[in-house]
């Protein structure tokens, strides 16, 4: 059906253009025309033909006399008195002629005109019709005048035929008065001038097609050399109507002009086919171009001379040497069209084909005369081809434009397809960036944690001023850190969308209170002077985010005095009020170092430091400012800067806040206090009666937490996970349980629901507090909406989880804490000088395990279990996207994790810190393209820790083979210890079992087995000493 569609608009166009002439041309009224003008006689009948033989006919005109007969011929018919005056028109063909009113004659060539009313003498007519013979020229269309005075008698016309081997024809012998003569000739000539109209209009949309493509460089053909053609054709159509016959009196002129624009057209026509046809036929098409202008230019010149003219043979000549070009141009185009080299051409072939069909008529007329239906057909036919090919040409152009749009759509579609793959591998790197650097400092955060708890233990413990300053060096730069650390965080949070503003009910006065108390320690260290300013009516309590607005402040102050050596820092709050809103104005001057202008615009780009090389010394990760403008702009606000370089700055902003109390902030600077100089701390509390349960997976942590609250002498069980704090939480009443969130097989979440859903649970009432390092926005009140009692945040703040506990234990519970005496003495425990090893932190690793004993071997089970947890990590992979594959995909990589942290391998832990998360939001994509990279950083570490402390070079003695009631009563005593939580007497057990020798399909399970016992994992370890039980 596309195919059809597709080929009959051709049809349908034709179709068309023939109803639009048959409505022209039938839109002549004869009796309109009769009424207005005068009558036309058609005089058709009664004439009396006699021929050169001497036979006579009563016969019809139009009249063909065959040539062996047409040497001479003579009509007669009768003179009616309303013919007098009038004018007779016909047209004579092949014969000169003589007309006769009775024996008057009226019409012959030479110094009278036909078209004129006055009489011609007989002599007159004599002479020329002697030029006549000897000249050889047919008559053509005549009109003649009939004398007025002339009202009865015979019309003779008497004809000599000027070519003895062609026919003479007489035709179309019409009388009427001049004027409607005319009209006449009109409407006959009217076909004829809506041919030659859609010829213009067909060489019109070729002509601007060609132009088109001129301009936009798509050039397929020379459409010049067919506009030419199609001017010549038209030239040749209106030269043959009637109209102009009657018009002009040199018809012989209008018929050289004729037979020449019909000469061009053939040259014209092969020199438009000559991009299609000459590159596959290049001999035969120039052979039949320059044959043909060849014969044109010849026959120019013989005509010049006088040697010929533009009738006779010439014409048939012409038709004959036109007609075999265009069958030539035809079977060529035809075998282009067959061998698919020129697909676009079928239509213009089919009016190629009328085209030559035009040309037969045209030797069909000569034996047979020319009539109205082959003329029509002829001309008819001509146009078609032009008509064809316009509207091939519309079609080469329409597919010219889809191939170009196609293209160009491709181009696009691939620049388009390129364009997202780099979108999407820049989210994707984006995220994996976000991710990368969220977990890492998520990461970092846990030894911070245990740092600073230890640091804080220092603090507590010690009672040497010296000891307790380089305690107090570690605290301020542990904060420093961690405050990077949480740039990172925000850097990390801004990026991905997931930073909000969250406002609060906030106290002005205690807000500029803690940022002049945390920046004058800053400022007192380098010799500062610092000057606070604060406006006295600024109301009190207002509603904003106050924690982002400290954020801001604290970033700015920060470099105020970073980048200041001497001089002053400036900090001024001011304001105005507008109906219920408090305009604050902040502005923060120093006498700093300044920055240059052409550095401006670096202020507030993210890792950008500004002059790198001269403040290379100043610490920062280059974020500060960054994170300033994004949380100012989630905020409505913009900063300002203002700095002379080498002189100082100033950041000013505003920020539109909504008033809670109005009443005065008062008197600010006169209760502003420096910072403390030291820090100190004093147990508010002890509690020996509390019971406390801490529920968390990492030994360390629950360690360190033990550690912060070893003064307030509570007693405290530990759950190494949440299925085991359930069990104890049903089987002893606690005051107060602390629950990590992240645990394997049972979360801190489901852990705290399955506790209060135990009716029979002892501590089903008691306060659960949350321990999470998910410290973003909103975190709180999402675990407070899960149940929990409250929440703890990681690295913990003794301060806040002393406050925690206050909040929770009933006050019979807490005890005033008795003053101490500082001791002049106090030992600590020196980390020995490790082998330096690629990726692990030993400072970590010892803060985590301070015992030398204790560290070796843990890193020679961690080194063994490198490939035992690596095989089973990549099995889980495998079994993707199982839903229980992807579960135990996360907890497997979360034990390793925290096996690499616990070590301090950052980096390590890092990662797998983002698997981890992947598998908890179900991000495959992720853990397909870091699941690899992690397992061959993993691997990596088999290598890195050979030969240190003499892993895997120890000389395997021979074991004796196991015994099988042995390990059976080993298995009975191991389970007990774990039960106990024995971790001395477990491990030794697990010594002696790996003293035998086992076959290879149980050796891997007692390694398995090892590796459950050093993670105190009771219920896994119980598992495989079952299987192996009924194995052995």
């Amino acid at each position: 059906m596309k195919k059809i569609g597709k080929n009959l608009w051709p049809v349908l166009f034709i179709i068309v253009i023939v109803m639009m002439m048959n409505r022209i041309i039938g839109a002549y009224d004869k009796e309109e025309a009769a009424s207005a003008f005068g009558k036309v006689y058609s005089v058709k009948s009664n004439w009396t033909i006699r021929n050169g033989q001497g036979d006579e006919i009563v016969g019809n005109v139009p009249y063909r006399a065959p040539a062996s007969i047409a040497s001479s011929l003579t009509l007669t018919h009768a003179m009616s008195e309303k013919y007098s005056g009038l004018a007779m028109s016909m047209e004579i063909n092949n014969a000169t002629a003589q007309v006769f009113v009775g024996d008057m004659p009226i019409y012959g060539r030479g110094k009278k005109k036909p078209d004129t009313k006055q009489a011609a003498s007989a002599v007159e007519l004599q002479e020329e019709t002697q030029q006549t013979a000897t000249g050889k020229q047919e008559e053509g269309r005549i009109v003649i005048s009939i004398p007025e005075e002339v009202k009865n008698g015979t019309i003779r016309i008497v004809l000599s035929q000027v070519d003895k081997h062609r026919a003479v024809t007489i035709s179309g012998i019409t009388i009427a008065k001049r004027d409607v003569a005319v009209i006449h000739s009109i409407q006959n000539s009217a076909f004829s001038m809506v041919c030659s109209i859609m010829i213009g209009i067909a060489i019109a949309v070729i002509l601007f097609l060609d132009l088109t493509q001129m301009i936009t460089k798509q050039k397929v053909r020379i459409g010049g050399y067919i506009v030419i053609m199609g001017l010549a054709t038209m030239i040749y159509e209106l030269s043959g109507m009637d109209v102009l016959f009657l018009m002009m009196g040199n018809e012989w002129m209008l018929e050289n002009v004729r037979i020449l624009a019909y000469a061009v057209t053939a040259p014209c026509l092969i020199l438009f086919y000559r991009k299609d046809i000459e590159p596959f036929f290049p001999k035969r098409y120039l052979s039949q171009l320059y044959g043909t202008l060849a014969f044109m230019l010849f026959t120019v010149l013989l005509e010049f001379v006088g040697a010929l003219q533009y009738s006779g043979y010439y014409v048939r000549l012409l038709v004959l040497v036109r007609m075999i070009s265009f069958v030539l141009l035809f079977m060529m185009l035809v075998h282009l069209r067959l061998r698919g080299k020129r697909p676009y051409i079928w239509w213009e072939i089919v009016g190629f084909a009328l085209l030559l069909a035009s040309d037969a008529i045209s030797i069909f007329q000569w034996k047979n005369g020319e009539n109205g239906i082959t003329i029509a057909l002829q001309a008819m036919m001509q146009t078609a081809f032009f008509l064809f090919l316009a509207g091939q040409q519309v079609a080469i152009m329409v597919q010219l434009n889809r191939r170009t749009a196609k293209q160009r759509e491709a181009v696009l579609e691939e620049k388009n397809v390129k364009l997202e793959a780099a979108k999407q591998e820049a989210l994707l790197a984006n995220e994996a960036k976000g991710k990368f650097l969220a977990n890492m400092s998520h990461e970092i955060r846990t030894p911070i944690n245990a740092v600073l708890g230890m640091d804080e233990m220092i603090l507590r413990e010690s009672k040497e001023k010296n000891i307790r300053g380089y305690a107090m060096d570690i605290f301020t730069s542990g904060q420093m850190l961690l405050s990077l650390i949480n740039d990172i965080l925000d850097f990390s949070k801004i990026e991905s969308g997931k930073m909000e503003i969250v406002p609060v009910e906030y106290d002005v006065s205690s807000m500029i209170h803690d940022l002049v108390n945390m920046i004058s320690v800053r400022t007192q260290a380098k010799n500062l002077e610092l000057v606070v300013s604060v406006q006295e009516d600024l109301a009190s309590r207002l509603y904003g985010d106050d924690v982002r607005i400290r954020q801001v402040l604290t970033n700015i102050l920060t470099n105020a005095a970073k980048y200041t050596n001497e001089g002053t820092v400036w900090f001024r709050v001011s304001g105005h009020r507008e109906d219920l809103e408090q305009i604050l104005h902040f502005e923060v001057e120093d006498t700093g170092i300044g920055i240059k202008e052409e550095d401006l615009p670096k202020l507030f780009e993210d890792f950008a430091r500004i002059e790198e090389a001269r403040n290379r010394n100043i610490e920062g990760t280059g974020l500060g400012m960054n994170i300033t403008l994004e949380l100012l702009a989630l905020m409505g606000s913009r900063p300002e800067v203002k700095s002379v370089y080498g002189k100082g700055s100033m950041f000013s902003f505003d920020l539109r806040q909504q008033i809670v109390d109005e009443t005065p902030i008062g008197d600010f600077e006169a209760r502003v206090k420096a910072a403390a100089e030291e820090y100190s701390y004093t147990e508010s509390f002890i509690a020996p009666e509390a019971k406390v349960l801490v529920v968390d997976d990492n030994a360390t942590n629950r360690r360190v937490f033990l550690s912060l609250l070893k003064a307030t002498q509570m007693q405290f069980e530990e759950a190494a996970g949440g299925k085991e704090a359930i069990e104890k939480a049903k089987a002893k009443r606690y005051d107060i349980i602390f629950m990590d969130h992240m645990m394997p097989e049972v979360d801190g979440v489901e852990a705290m629901k399955a506790i209060r859903a135990d009716e029979e649970a002892l501590s089903r009432d008691t306060k659960i507090y949350v321990l999470t390092a998910n410290a973003v926005t909103g975190a709180k009140e999402k675990y407070l909406a899960e149940g929990f009692d409250g929440f703890v945040s990681k690295p913990i703040v003794s301060r806040k989880l002393e406050e925690a506990i206050r909040n929770a234990l009933p006050d019979e519970l807490l005890l005033p804490a008795p003053e101490e005496e500082i001791t002049d003495s106090e030992q600590g425990s020196v980390m020995p000088e490790f082998p330096m090893v690629d990726g692990v932190d030993w400072e970590i690793a010892w803060m985590h395990l301070q015992e030398e004993t204790l560290l070796r071997d843990t890193l020679h089970d961690f080194y063994e279990m490198l490939p035992v947890h690596g095989e089973k990590l990549n099995a889980m992979y495998q079994r993707f996207p199982e839903e229980d594959a992807v579960k135990e995909y996360r907890i497997l990589v979360h034990a390793m994790k925290g096996l690499a942290a616990m070590l301090g391998i950052i980096p390590l832990a890092g990662l797998a810190k983002v698997l981890e998360y992947a598998a908890r939001d179900q991000e495959l994509e992720t853990i397909h393209s870091i699941h690899a990279v992690f397992l061959k950083e993993w691997y990596a570490y088999k290598e890195k820790l050979h030969g240190v402390f003499g892993i895997g070079e120890e000389v395997e003695a021979k074991k004796p083979p196991y015994e099988r009631e042995k390990v059976k009563a080993y298995f009975a005593l191991l389970r007990q210890a774990l039960e106990e939580m024995d971790v001395d007497e477990a491990d030794a057990l697990m010594e002696k079992l790996l003293a035998y020798d086992y076959p290879e399909e149980l050796l891997s399970q007692i390694k398995a087995l090892h590796q459950a016992v050093t993670g105190l994992s009771e219920d896994a370890a119980g598992a495989i000493m079952d299987a192996l039980s009924a194995k052995l």
